[in-house]
């Protein structure tokens, strides 16, 4: 029916392989990410951008769909600090001499 060269061939099978990698990264994405980070606060939205802007979905949602995650004082100053990791540590394994 199409009589396509070998290069454009490999050219549509490159491209088809970007679009269902990226479609598949930002579906598992948008399924691990809670509805309070998402920029409208539900998944649905996006899982339709996602899906039918193709090549421009899964970009627009990795880019901008989520919002950062606000830390808390309490967990800024406990990932300052290095005695946390070594009171994990202790919980974990006990006392080292």
């Amino acid at each position: 029916m199409f009589n396509l060269s070998t290069p454009v061939l490999i050219g549509l099978a490159v491209a088809l392989i970007v679009q269902l990698t990226m479609l598949a990264i930002a579906l598992i994405v948008l399924y691990r990410t809670p509805a309070d980070r998402l920029v409208f606060e539900k998944k649905w939205p996006w899982v339709l951008i996602v899906v039918f802007l193709n090549f421009v979905g899964p970009v627009i949602f990795l880019t901008a769909g989520r919002r950062e995650v606000q830390l808390t004082d309490e967990a800024i100053n406990a990932s300052s600090r290095g005695d946390a990791i070594h009171s994990v540590i202790d919980t974990l394994y006990g006392k080292q001499p």
